[in-house]
């Protein structure tokens, strides 16, 4: 079946596009329910349309007097009617408060299941008016899975982009987002929101509309305690993410820094550019293998600079990927770019390393940088434990055993010659703790990753 969606340039919930006051109404009384009688009301969901009183006393366990009072309290929802000693269970009236009756079941999860199935309360012609969707498609749901769900950046873009002039909305969503555990009581909303308390349940339906958050409830003291949750996916990832992998925690001052030089690979790929403008240094481009470079050279380098003779080779061999440095009649000459990248200061050096090595030079780098984000604020951490607990990956939707998660596609972990190219990219620099190799940020690592 396909729908045609007419373009429209703003999208935005309006409740009184459709009768929400009915939907209020069913979840005021349903709050209103102590738990025995959420208990009965569901229990009517199992029978057929068409049963007896006594049959309804039978699955109930309740007497006249009980069950008289309970249908006198459900009546506002129409779900029973008597005819007799008949009793008919009306299919529309079921299928309006269903959606809102399984907040108060134990195996209830406040998200996107829950959306899908309150989107179901509104007729299907009014959906292209509330969310941006393709002209035609085959699941509404299914659309706006992929364009709002898929991933938790979409997802929180859309949260970011919520406006109504009715209530203000985006102080209690940032509330909710560093609340503990993501929820808010009613009072709290109520406050937050800044509006009359009889405007609060159409505040919090439009929340639930826009896919934020939903009205959960608690059982305590033989009544149901209302709070709102953030949507259960989107809370799950954030306290996924603010978990902090557990690294050794280092005496800082104890740490010694390799060289102590800032963007070490960017400085002494300037020096090394400099040595061969000034000295003659043979080199070979083998037709299999590494570059070979004259070994005079190497030492002489290596000894200006402090570092090992290995170092050097790499410096000489990255300078020639990158087109600063050529191999010209079995000697090493300066590209043409050289001269003016020797002009730079040493951090926009550095900041060429980066986009030339890491950016260009790496798949999904950028999402690997999420993963350098826990180092923020670490100062120096253990090699290896960077290794063991920081990888990366691009969380998408996906459909697990107990509904929807956020899961990690194509999740890479951190290895040796990715710390490698960030070092030589100036976003680590290496240092030993106890003769045990270490890092830690530098800062343009810290401004890039943050």
């Amino acid at each position: 079946m396909q729908f045609d969606i007419q373009s429209q340039k703003k999208y935005q919930v309006n409740l009184a596009e459709y009768d929400f006051k009915r939907d209020l109404l069913s979840r005021k009384l349903l709050a209103d329910l102590c738990p025995a009688e959420t208990l009965h009301l569901i229990e009517l969901f199992y029978l057929s349309s068409k049963t007896t009183l006594q049959k309804l006393k039978s699955a109930l366990s309740l007497d006249d007097d009980e069950l008289k009072e309970f249908m006198e309290k459900i009546s506002p929802l129409g779900l029973l009617s008597i005819e007799g000693e008949t009793v008919l269970v009306d299919k529309d009236a079921k299928k309006n408060i269903e959606c809102f009756l399984e907040k108060f079941s134990d195996e209830f999860s406040h998200g996107i299941e829950y959306f899908q199935s309150l989107l179901k309360q509104v007729p299907i012609s009014i959906l292209p008016n509330w969310y941006s969707l393709p002209r035609s498609c085959e699941s509404i749901f299914q659309s706006l899975k992929e364009r709002i769900f898929q991933s938790p950046n979409s997802y929180l873009r859309h949260i970011q982009e919520i406006e109504t002039t009715l209530f203000a909305v985006q102080p209690l969503i940032d509330a909710l987002f560093h609340a503990p555990d993501h929820t808010l009581s009613l009072s709290q909303a109520l406050e937050l929101a800044a509006i009359h308390p009889d405007d609060l349940d159409e505040c919090l339906l439009f929340l639930e509309f826009n896919f934020v958050a939903v009205v959960c409830y608690t059982e305590m003291s033989d009544r149901w305690v209302p709070s709102i949750k953030l949507a259960s996916e989107l809370s799950q990832y954030l306290k996924e993410r603010s978990v902090s992998p557990p690294f050794t925690t280092l005496s800082q001052n104890q740490v010694k820094p390799d060289r102590g030089i800032p963007l070490t690979f960017a400085f002494d790929l300037s020096q090394v550019i400099r040595f061969v403008k000034l000295t003659p240094v043979r080199a070979t481009e083998p037709l299999a293998g590494s570059f070979q470079f004259d070994t005079t050279a190497v030492e002489k380098l290596a000894s200006m600079l402090l570092c090992p003779q290995k170092h050097i080779e790499q410096v000489l061999t990255r300078g020639i990927e990158l087109k600063l440095l050529e191999i010209d009649h079995d000697f090493l000459s300066l590209c043409s770019q050289a001269e003016q990248w020797l002009l730079y200061s040493i951090e926009k050096q550095a900041l060429s390393l980066y986009k030339a090595l890491w950016i260009q030079g790496q798949n999904g780098a950028k999402q690997a940088e999420k993963g350098l984000t826990t180092l923020i604020d670490k100062g120096w951490v253990l090699s290896s434990e960077v290794i063991e607990f920081v990888s990366y990956g691009k969380p998408s939707l996906q459909r697990g055993r107990d509904g929807y998660i956020y899961d990690f596609a194509d999740q890479v972990a951190m290895t040796q010659e990715l710390l490698n190219t960030l070092f030589e990219s100036g976003i680590i620099e290496w240092g030993s703790f106890n003769n045990q190799p270490c890092l830690r940020l530098t800062d343009l690592g810290t401004q890039i990753c943050s």
